[in-house]
């Protein structure tokens, strides 16, 4: 594994709260993710509604892990 996988794995790992080990495991394949099994699985921290302020004023942060382990994976070619 490169450095930059390691680091991402590292930060998804404090993120998550997940063990490296599983981190590395889930990156080896795609894997989409409902909006709630996003937060049981540690990537996002609640979901938005168009009345919540965040939407109104366009603070959303929206993290796709599928996006992101692509990423990573993709530094394992």
């Amino acid at each position: 594994m490169d450095a930059n996988t390691e680091y991402y794995i590292e930060l998804l790992a404090k993120g998550t709260g997940k063990p490296k080990e599983e981190l590395v495991k889930d990156i080896q394949r795609p894997k989409f993710l409902k909006a709630q099994e996003a937060i049981d699985y540690g990537i996002a921290d609640k979901l938005l509604s168009s009345s919540d302020d965040a939407f109104e004023k366009r603070v959303i942060f929206s993290l796709h892990l599928a996006f992101v382990l692509c990423l990573i994976s993709c530094a394992f070619e």
